[in-house]
């Protein structure tokens, strides 16, 4: 088994079909090229970290630290882990993640792991376990407290929502402010921010609401609650990192 760790602009062209073909087995369909590039390529941040596993010539693994700043500075956080199936349970995982650990040496990471990944990722140097669940609110009051943030930059809505090759997106229009939406499931709706204008979305009317962002509320389901690790070699994210940045959203 050998592994490769390269940031993106690195990547060969049969390293990025590598990558499809360990996502798209492992997950059924994850996306095609041009997912790839949206995600990687086109990010505003700038360039990402990614582990490639192969047993001979033959890619099995692959774990990508998605650069996503943080108020100014920089931050990845650990998404697409993917194993092919026949090669689980070898450490596979844990090796791509730790080279993608010891490749940003020491800048600011996160994950929110399955009770799977967790152990690995731990190992790899993420720490500072908390539990973070989705919250419901009910949309007028919920809708106040997103008044108080500032809205998501006009420039990585247009990146990160209105060209997402696959997912769809709405919003919530309530007086003169907006609210952009992702429908989970029919009448479950989770927001994601505050916006500057609706940016021609279809419009959606919930009279409830859930958040990632407001974990201290007593409506909580905590079969959903995931949990949060962090480095803090350089700085701590806080007990607040907005949902609209993370790959939950």
């Amino acid at each position: 088994m050998r592994f490769v760790s390269k940031m993106t602009s690195e990547l060969s062209a049969q390293e990025t079909k590598d990558i499809l073909s360990v996502l798209n087995t492992a997950f059924g369909y994850w996306g095609e090229d041009s997912t790839f590039r949206w995600k990687y390529v086109e990010n505003p941040y700038g360039e990402s970290v990614h582990a490639i596993g192969y047993d001979g010539d033959h890619p099995v693994g692959y774990v990508a630290f998605w650069r996503t700043d943080l108020e100014g500075r920089p931050a990845y956080e650990c998404v697409d882990g993917a194993v092919v199936p026949g090669q689980r349970n070898k450490g596979i995982f844990a090796t791509a993640s730790a080279a993608c650990t010891a490749r940003l040496a020491g800048e600011y990471m996160y994950a929110y792991p399955s009770h799977i990944t967790r152990p690995a990722l731990i190992n790899a140097g993420l720490a500072l376990e908390r539990r973070f669940p989705i919250t419901v609110h009910w949309a007028p009051i919920m809708l106040r407290r997103y008044n108080r943030m500032d809205p998501i930059p006009d420039d990585y809505v247009k990146w990160r929502f209105l060209a997402h090759p696959s997912n769809k997106y709405f919003v919530y229009r309530r007086g003169e402010n907006y609210y952009l939406l992702i429908k989970r499931r029919e009448h479950m709706y989770v927001v994601g921010g505050r916006l500057s204008s609706d940016f021609g979305l279809e419009r959606a009317h919930p009279s409830f609401v859930f958040s990632y962002d407001f974990p201290g509320s007593s409506f909580r389901f905590p079969r959903t609650a995931g949990y949060f690790l962090e480095n803090i070699n350089k700085f701590s994210g806080g007990n607040f990192i907005p949902g609209f940045v993370t790959d939950r959203f």
